[in-house]
């Protein structure tokens, strides 16, 4: 798991390095980012690459303000986000709230496929299962801006 600090100079190259030795590269918490807010495209080459983003529940459920939650929600829409995790590190630091940042994200189906299908393929060294496809009457849109 790496922060966008470390992947910022040479992003290619540093999950192509890991990729060769078998890791599999998780980029964490993007939507917290400032340059990643302003624009997504920042996002695209990297998952080009194979680097799976791992978004923060606080973020997608609003703990984390308007702005990283506005950014997890357009992730999730353009399809750049694979995973979403606590990172409360430990209970004692920070609640961990999957179970909101699920319900916000309004897709039930989804939201599994982010917190136990991804995640167990991972640790199994299986590959991914395909998103699920979002149907007509499901929106992945942050609150107010539906």
């Amino acid at each position: 798991m790496l922060d966008i600090q470390i992947l910022r100079n040479n992003p290619g190259e540093v999950a192509d390095r890991l990729a060769t030795r078998g890791f599999s590269v998780v980029l964490a918490h993007p939507e917290r980012n400032a340059e990643v807010q302003a624009s997504l495209e920042l996002l695209k080459p990297l998952a080009d690459a194979g680097v799976l983003v791992q978004l923060t529940a606080a973020s997608v459920d609003g703990r984390l303000g308007k702005h990283a939650q506005i950014c997890a929600h357009d992730l999730l829409g353009a399809g750049l986000a694979h995973l979403l995790a606590s990172d409360a590190h430990a209970s004692s630091v920070r609640a961990t709230g999957l179970t909101a940042a699920a319900e916000a994200i309004r897709y039930p189906e989804l939201a599994d496929w982010l917190t136990r299908e991804v995640p167990a393929r991972l640790l199994a060294g299986e590959p991914l299962s395909l998103r699920p496809e979002r149907r007509r009457s499901q929106r992945l849109t942050v609150p107010w801006r539906a």
